[in-house]
């Protein structure tokens, strides 16, 4: 078997409501990836949106390194040899981990429809039929902002994470306050300030805040600044939770010498994909460090990549979640609305989320196949689809 051709699909799909950061408002356009063989197999993936203000990454980017540079170099090649594809990806480009998670996706797509079988077989088979997840609370307004982190725990959320830094200190305060008394004194709570701190501000901060029994404290120091992290960290009693200064397999060793962190976020993005990220969470394990799968604010077929991966490793069962993509892209706290009306850009919610679980999809590769006409709906007006073909 061999690669035949590879698309990158160039897709605009609104989210539900801004959701805004201290880093910016996560924007909307993605860059799907579809590989076909010469025995007709077809693997798609979602990288997520690539937020170039934290991974130095575009759409348009991503879409001409792959066309390109990495795709040429792929033609011809046994979809079979991940590792082997892997690696001469990284030798063609450094970094830009997010373009080259789309092919991996769709690698893993393509094997497990070859062999008949879900990827998490191909990542070490299955660990847990579902898995718990957290439930976002962005910027807003502050009453809303209690409502919904009420909601969320009431339809089965098992934490609640909350973003701050985009005001003064004294408002995130207010925010934590308003939404502990909202959800009750057992609910798990994390806050997010997406670098927004100096490390003189993050302690005086998280210290004021420590009376609320936070679950952790994420990226408070912009991710360059690692002496600065490991300040923080040895000067809060808050677990600290490294993310942007982990984007990647380097980044997550960095920490661990430095002590810099607690814990880890891992988008699949971040690592470079699936087969990256296995190696990631041994790192992780090696150093005892819990690891939270995140997400890049895609639909549904980022998140048959991210149940994939949690439901295959044991590490994963150390922490909740934040694989809830398609809820910030839909609405509701549950998935069944976004299948039933076919909104997203693949049939249905193969990795469905009710309950507050996420459930790993059974079917052969991710699970997911892409719905054709949502294709053409969600396109992105002034782009057009770019394929590199075998001659």
């Amino acid at each position: 078997m061999k690669i035949s051709k590879i698309e990158v699909i160039p897709l605009t799909m609104p989210h539900y409501k801004p959701v805004k950061t201290s880093r910016g408002v996560w924007g909307t356009e993605f860059a799907y990836v579809r590989i076909t063989t010469d025995k007709g197999i077809v693997g798609i993936g979602d990288a997520g949106h690539p937020k170039p203000t934290h991974y130095a990454e575009t759409v348009e980017g991503m879409m001409g390194l792959i066309h390109n540079h990495i795709a040429p170099q792929l033609l011809g090649e046994d979809p079979m040899n991940i590792e082997k594809i892997i690696q001469k990806m990284d030798d063609i480009v450094c970094w830009n981990w997010i373009a080259k998670t789309g092919i991996d996706n769709a690698l893993y797509d393509v094997v497990g429809k070859a062999l008949n079988v879900p990827a998490y077989n191909l990542l070490g088979g299955l660990v847990y039929e579902k898995i718990p997840l957290g439930w976002l609370v962005v910027i807003d307004d502050r009453d809303k902002m209690a409502k919904e982190a009420k909601e969320a725990v009431d339809a089965g959320f098992h934490n609640v994470k909350i973003k701050v830094g985009l005001g003064k200190p004294t408002e995130d305060i207010e925010n934590v306050r308003a939404i502990r008394e909202a959800v009750g004194p057992k609910v798990p709570i994390q806050v997010d300030a997406n670098q927004a701190w100096t490390p003189a501000d993050a302690i005086s901060t998280i210290k004021k805040l420590e009376k609320f029994d936070l679950l952790g404290v994420e990226s408070p120091v912009p991710d360059w600044d690692i002496i600065g992290l490991a300040k923080v960290h040895h000067s809060v009693d808050v677990p600290v939770i490294a993310d942007e200064a982990a984007r990647s397999i380097e980044g997550a060793i960095n920490v661990i010498r430095h002590d810099a962190a607690d814990m880890f976020v891992l988008h699949i993005s971040k690592a470079g994909g699936l087969f990256k990220c296995k190696q990631y969470l041994s790192i992780a394990e090696a150093a005892g460090m819990p690891v939270i799968l995140g997400l890049m604010a895609g639909a549904g077929l980022e998140n048959c990549a991210n149940a994939h991966l949690g439901a295959s490793t044991e590490w994963c069962g150390k922490a909740n979640h934040h694989c809830f993509g398609p809820l910030q892209m839909f609405g509701g706290y549950d998935t069944k609305h976004i299948e039933e009306g076919n909104k997203d850009v693949i049939w249905g919610q193969p990795a469905k989320i009710e309950g507050g679980f996420l459930y790993v999809p059974k079917k052969p590769g991710l699970g997911a196949e892409l719905n054709e006409n949502q294709v053409k709906k969600f396109l992105t007006k002034g782009k057009e689809i770019l394929v590199c073909e075998a001659k």
